[in-house]
């Protein structure tokens, strides 16, 4: 039986889902823990996420992964949504939660791609959509398609 962890970490909450693969059979969720953040409320004048919106991120990344403890470094595949992606400071923010953490996030596409849906969320709102790539997931915090992103890419596959 095989296990691996999709951490989705987005501006209203960083979210861990847990599947496990038994042989002959489909995947199974067998744990989710979700951590509040509001990052929405910490970015500054020029749309970097400043002190504490960089420690929320810490904070919650550590917290939902260490709700599993069976999971280790390797089995968490985590994905920061177009909100941290699409940030003037997204190197910093993703290597200081890397360093703190151990965990490394991963954004959807190029860092240009990221800031044209942040861009188109922060004119539309909701009306912008959920955007799912291919490659690596940029989804809302909750929605089943960083799941199905991350879990379809063959480094993934359990």
């Amino acid at each position: 039986m095989r296990q691996a962890g999709v951490l989705d970490v987005g501006c209203h909450s960083a979210l861990l889902t847990v599947v496990r693969r038994r042989p002959g059979s489909v995947l199974e969720p067998v744990f989710s823990r979700k951590v509040r953040l509001r990052l929405h409320e910490t970015l500054d004048r020029k749309g970097r996420l400043d002190k504490a919106g960089v420690k929320s991120v810490e904070r919650a990344v550590a917290e939902a992964v260490a709700a599993d403890p069976r999971l280790r470094g390797p089995e968490v595949f985590a994905f920061a949504t177009s909100f941290i992606g699409g940030a003037p400071n997204r190197d910093e923010v993703i290597a200081r939660v890397a360093r703190t953490t151990g965990t490394s996030c991963h954004t959807g596409g190029t860092t240009r791609s990221c800031r044209r849906r942040f861009s188109a969320r922060s004119v539309m709102g909701a009306a912008a959509g959920i955007h799912v790539t291919k490659a690596s997931p940029a989804a809302d915090p909750g929605d089943s398609g960083a799941m199905e992103g991350a879990l379809a890419q063959p480094a993934v596959l359990l």
